[in-house]
């Protein structure tokens, strides 16, 4: 960019203040400003005098980028059935959907190649339309589609070089979102920061998304789902945002309750995550994301209970697992897993705990894939959550 000053007129030995048009850069390195005078006295080829001075913009002016992973599939999909165990396999490789992940993943469940997925939101359509995507499985990373390899087993190996080139390509936005959840009732919290001004259209999405479910066999022989779309906010549009200044402080606050009709929920609320992100409209790049993993949420299930901050890990489980909570007193507990019906198949012994933090372990490798419910119970208090063994 340049600043032309034209038809100056200043007296010998006189200072002279001017302001340019403000540059910010978007990009990490190194620039030149340039100033020098050109037809001087209005005489042609007269010699220029010519300052210059280098800038280095260092990674600490901008912020990483969190990869955004969308995924269009559908039971209804027989090419879907056998590359979703790889797709995946490939995002646990590299750790997913956590405060501190380099990626966030969701699912759009479409009626592709034919109506009839149950998982299937209205807000799916819309975003697959949007991207002009004409098939399933598609994949999109921050807004570009990623080609379809020979095998879906080499995305184990593709997608960690693809993620770490997003999150070295900085951005101008930050994003953090929080919140808590009472009951079937969502309180989220958004704030929104920009380094630089952004000339282009975005807009701001929320979406809530079941961290695994499942349901009966779909058409393709799927029963089991990961990172699905259940709901999106304000919808599937999202909330059109400019940054035409630097330093924008921006909030937004959501409140949403699931009814458990539209949309339903296949499994507990408690796998409910909920994540944001920035979008281009126009280039459909992915400015940011961040995400607020159910476990992060305090239900009201814990609020008044005497145990408190229930963590299972790891989720989805390939063998052992480890149930971490708090407790406030010494108290007796029982824990217990049971199958989506409700059948009890293990417990671990009762015992009384002292107060404090608490660790179980808890071995899942004779039980077969599916989605099961631990129970921790105290006096009446009942706190559930969600495992998958894929």
């Amino acid at each position: 960019m340049s600043t032309p000053i034209r038809g100056l007129c200043i007296p010998l030995l006189a200072e002279f203040n001017f302001a340019a048009q403000k540059f910010i850069p978007s990009q990490i390195g190194t620039y030149t400003l340039k100033m020098w005078i050109s037809q001087i006295n209005d005489q042609e080829g007269v010699a220029s005098d010519t300052l210059t001075q280098t800038m280095v913009i260092s990674e600490d002016e901008l912020y990483h980028r969190v990869a955004l992973f969308e995924i269009f599939s559908s039971g209804t999909c027989s090419p879907c059935a056998s590359a979703n165990p790889s797709i995946h396999a490939a995002l646990q490789s590299i750790g997913y959907n956590q405060k501190e992940s380099k990626v966030i993943a969701l699912k759009y469940q479409v009626q592709v190649p034919n109506p009839g997925d149950p998982a299937f939101v209205p807000e799916n359509a819309l975003r697959f339309s949007y991207y002009n995507a004409s098939g399933a499985p598609a994949l999109f990373l921050s807004g570009n589609r990623l080609q379809k390899t020979d095998s879906w087993n080499e995305l184990e190996t593709l997608l960690p070089s693809a993620v770490e080139k997003v999150w070295l390509d900085r951005t101008p936005f930050a994003l953090h979102i929080d919140g808590t959840r009472k009951s079937n009732r969502f309180l989220l919290n958004v704030e929104i920061h920009n380094k630089t001004p952004y000339t282009g259209e975005t807009a701001l999405f929320i979406a809530f998304i079941e961290d695994s479910l499942s349901h009966k066999p779909a058409s393709n022989g799927e029963t089991i789902f990961y990172t699905v779309v259940r709901k999106m906010l304000p919808s599937a549009l999202g909330e059109s945002i400019y940054f035409p200044k630097p330093e924008m402080q921006l909030k937004r606050t959501y409140d949403y309750t699931f009814d458990g009709i539209n949309p339903i929920l296949f499994n507990s609320i408690e796998g409910v995550s909920a994540l944001v992100f920035l979008q281009d409209v126009n280039t459909k790049e992915i400015l940011q994301a961040a995400i607020l993993p159910a476990t992060a949420m305090v239900g009201n299930e814990e609020e008044n209970s005497n145990i408190q901050q229930v963590q299972i890990y790891p989720n989805p489980v390939h063998g052992p697992i480890h149930i971490a909570f708090f407790t406030k007193e010494k108290m007796q507990v029982k824990i217990g897993l049971y199958d989506l019906s409700g059948r009890a198949l293990a417990f671990v012994p009762s015992k009384m705990y002292a107060p404090g933090r608490q660790l179980v372990r808890f071995d899942m490798q004779k039980y077969t894939k599916g989605i099961y419910l631990i129970k921790i119970e105290n006096a009446g208090t009942t706190i559930v959550k969600k495992i998958v063994l894929p």
